[in-house]
């Protein structure tokens, strides 16, 4: 119940602070070769934003983004440490062997990508809502009916599996991150490495749970970031239009059919060349690097304070 607790408490934080970015980021990474919006760059999209929609357009999917990063944090850390202890207890291998870290991180992303999807689903398309597009969604709930409605269930789970395929995001992260907080406790308590007890969680300062948990995201982010490109592009690909076709419900197809992600990878970079694969990397590594850093120093700390009580 901790863990969930201050897992949930660290996606809230986190949601809201890096919401402006993910709207950018996401602009970006959908945006067709020949498009009349046209956005260029983090900062510019930024500025253009805020001018053009105001302070709703860079929070717009706000509800979406808070829920979805809380559910998404509350779930994988709950069963991030569960995990952990099942599968040391299973392997007889200690909590700090990487190999319970990787096939703990495994099993969480899995559980949170199939329980999650239809959120983070939602959040892409309210995000990338605008002047130009004919659909418009009020509400998460709204969204959630009016895609079922028009687009079928299995809609809600476009990009499902790109998304299985940025599993090996914390399977790159989270083992580089514990391992980093045991050196970096022992660095500063002064101690050994053969001296780290397995079962107690490192005591780490601020300034070492923020530097663990913002290079290895870094590291993992740069490695990874592909699949978010392909997930984006087929989540905010719509349903071919049916007969009940309205001005108000209805959405308007991309430009480039996706199909599949070896077919979204092939017409991706034939049609904008290999550099559309990384098209929002600088905003998402301006994002997703202070994220990391707040999501996780607020998770240890919560955690911290609660087993003090």
């Amino acid at each position: 119940m901790d863990y969930a607790f201050a897992g949930a408490m660290s996606g809230l934080v986190a949601g809201i602070i890096v919401c402006p970015l993910d709207v950018v980021k996401v602009r970006l990474q959908n945006q067709p070769p020949i498009s009349l919006t046209n956005y260029n760059g983090t900062f510019p999209t930024l500025v253009r934003i805020a001018k053009e929609e105001g302070l709703k357009g860079l929070f717009s999917g706000l509800s979406p983004t808070i829920l979805s990063y809380l559910c998404d944090r509350m779930l994988w850390f709950a069963t991030y440490e569960s995990f952990k202890v099942a599968i040391s207890n299973h392997t007889t291998r200690k909590l700090d062997d990487p190999f319970v870290h990787s096939g703990s991180a495994l099993l969480s992303s899995v559980v949170c990508v199939v329980g999650i999807t239809p959120l983070w689903v939602i959040r892409t398309r309210m995000m990338t809502q605008n002047t130009e597009t004919i659909y418009y969604y009020r509400s998460v709930s709204h969204a959630f009916k009016s895609i079922i409605k028009k687009e079928g269930l299995t809609s809600l789970y476009r990009g499902l599996i790109p998304s299985f395929l940025g599993i090996a995001h914390p399977l790159i992260q989270f083992p580089l991150y514990e391992r980093f907080k045991i050196v970096i406790s022992n660095y500063e308590h002064h101690s050994k490495l053969e001296d780290y007890n397995p079962n107690k969680r490192p005591e780490l300062s601020n300034l070492g749970i923020l530097t663990s948990s913002i290079v290895s995201k870094f590291i993992a982010a740069v490695i990874t970031y592909p699949h978010e490109v392909i997930r984006t592009r087929l989540q905010t690909q719509t349903a071919p239009l049916n007969k009940n076709f309205s001005n108000n419900t209805s959405v308007i197809p991309n430009i480039v059919p996706y199909n599949g992600i070896v077919k979204t990878v092939k017409n991706m970079v034939v049609e904008e060349g290999w550099k559309s694969l990384y098209k929002g990397l600088p905003t998402n590594l301006i994002r997703t690097i202070p994220s990391a850093g707040i999501s996780l120093w607020t998770y240890e700390m919560i955690l911290n304070n609660m087993k003090n009580i």
